[in-house]
């Protein structure tokens, strides 16, 4: 009989999240409901992706353009070593638009200045929740019924700021929207003078003043900015504060329909301007604007939620599943207006989910990781000695002049740079886009294939191509005998390798074939040639 000839399917919007969920597929139709043959990509929900042969596992996998492609990861901040206690990332900028790195490291406060060459701690208090806020050249860390802080890159320490008309003991928090301070307790929400933002005295003349905003469910967790005003997230519901360019009355308050509580600021995604926040709540993954708030990603939710965390064994090449005793720790971020990043893990956050909003596809990523983080890198400022030109490499000088290293040295994040992992210990990673000269881990299952329902097949001839012949690839065919039940892997060996197309021969059989690609790798197509075997 003739070999059947099939390409693989790289492209799919889908992707089944717990692979248990990625049904039998076959490649030929016959009388199914199931099966749909036509794909739509780019459409995450859409039914017509059902049934066809496909990823149904990844780690360290990214969507490309034309196929997929590995990531890895490159040391960009130097961490503490030892240190577990890193948590959030906030950019601290000040008038001069110099960068400073903070996170409150439950506690210890961190402080990352490039002219002190890393992360230093700055003392300051200990607070549940720490919020910080940019406005008027000045960018404000508030800590939860404590006080207001600035941080000092003179002094290395973080000075305390005075508000003016609230009581700093019963406050939660602080954002800024429309030239606006804006403070908030468990039930109120405060606004500053917008020509004295830390005067919060009521003064209808300058829009300052408090209330309960009309609408709350429930305790306010957060007030984060979005564009044309900011967002009041509660335990129960979300109500939006719209700007109002009324002086006397700035903000209007109006419960959002759809809304759900959250547990956590960093269960949003607030600080891209992208029009809408993406928020984990007690409805699940919700996409939220100013006037609506809508289910988005189900599979998601339903993945979060299921009770089973799957990851793969890299010594017996097969994936693994454990059952969990209580909720996966969620975090939600957008970075660089690109990437929406579910991070999700036990007891820390070791894997993320990452869609690309322009390729409307899914990745996803291991790396134990405090949180995902746009990669910003601190300027050396002020007055440089020589001493300190050793923090950064001579080619990150650029173009600048001997005068602009008495001032300011400007850094600059490029594309496909920005997209990082901050770790528990402070180091900060971005993600490595590069095939040549990289050295990836990735991770990718395809499958499963089957021609039809009744017959096994056996697997002639794989072909994979865009692979660089220096890089730590490996092929793997996984036959299952009953349709489900992934079987030990068996590594191909290549016939043919011109450096760009890796070419197999095998003689596997099985009920259904998968494949399992690893290492560095750019795939732009895989095509296989079968040959049918005996019936079930």
């Amino acid at each position: 009989m003739a070999l059947l000839p099939y390409a693989a399917n790289l492209n799919s919007a889908f992707y089944p999240f717990l692979s248990r969920w990625n049904g039998r597929t076959v490649i030929v139709e016959g009388k199914d409901e199931f099966y749909k043959p036509k794909l739509t990509t780019n459409e995450p929900s859409n039914p017509a992706n059902e049934g066809i042969a496909q990823v149904f596992y990844s780690e360290n996998v990214m969507p490309a353009a034309n196929g997929i492609q590995s990531i890895g990861f490159l040391e960009q901040l130097e961490g503490i070593p030892g240190s577990v206690s890193f948590d959030d990332y906030f950019l601290l900028r000040d008038i001069d638009e110099n960068k400073y790195l903070f996170s409150p490291a439950n506690g210890n406060n961190y402080i990352y200045n490039a002219n002190f060459g890393g992360w230093v701690a700055v003392g300051g208090p200990v607070a549940p929740l720490t919020t910080v806020a940019y406005i008027n050249g000045h960018t404000y860390i508030y800590f939860s019924n404590v006080g207001c802080y600035e941080y000092n890159p003179t002094t290395n320490v973080l000075d305390a700021v005075v508000l003016v008309g609230v009581v700093a003991a019963d406050l939660e928090g602080i954002c800024a929207s429309n030239g606006y301070l804006i403070a908030w307790d468990h039930f109120s929400v405060y606004r500053s003078q917008p020509l004295s933002i830390l005067d919060f005295t009521p003064n209808p003349a300058q829009g300052s003043g408090g209330s309960i905003p009309e609408g709350i469910a429930g305790q306010i967790v957060a007030c984060l900015p979005i564009f044309g005003g900011f967002l009041i997230y509660t335990t129960k519901n979300i109500v939006a504060a719209s700007y109002t360019q009324n002086v006397r009355y700035p903000f209007v308050y109006k419960e959002i329909p759809g809304g759900a509580g959250i547990q956590r600021p960093n269960q949003v995604s607030w600080q891209e301007n992208i029009g809408s926040h993406y928020a984990w709540t007690q409805a699940g993954l919700l996409n939220v604007t100013k006037s609506s708030a809508n289910s988005v990603f189900n599979p998601v939710t339903d993945f979060l939620t299921c009770g089973v965390l799957e990851t793969f064994n890299a010594v017996t090449n097969l994936l693994e599943e454990v059952e969990l005793v209580a909720p996966l720790n969620v975090k939600v971020a957008v970075l660089g207006q690109t990437w929406l990043v579910i991070s999700y893990g036990i007891s820390s956050y070791t894997h993320a989910l990452v869609y690309d909003l322009n390729y409307k596809r899914w990745g996803k990523v291991k790396i134990t990781h405090a949180c995902a983080a746009e990669l910003i890198l601190p300027n050396l400022s002020g007055a440089i000695g020589w001493d300190q030109l050793d923090v950064f490499s001579w080619t990150d000088l650029g173009s600048s002049s001997w005068s602009n290293l008495g001032t300011q040295l400007i850094t600059f994040e490029a594309p496909n740079t920005i997209l990082a992992f901050m770790a528990e210990d402070g180091t900060v990673y971005s993600v490595d886009f590069r095939i040549i000269g990289a050295d990836h881990a990735g991770v990718l299952f395809l499958g499963k294939y089957q021609y039809v329902r009744n017959r096994w097949l056996s697997m002639q001839e794989l072909s994979v191509e865009c692979v660089k012949l220096t890089s730590n690839f490996q092929t793997f065919l996984i036959p299952t005998y009953d349709g489900k039940t992934l079987e030990a892997p068996t590594e191909l060996v290549d016939t043919n390798n011109n450096g760009l197309v890796k070419i197999y021969g095998s003689d596997i059989q099985g009920h259904n074939l998968s494949i399992l690609e690893k290492g560095t790798f750019q795939i732009s197509s895989i095509t296989m040639d079968f040959k049918l075997e005996g019936a079930m």
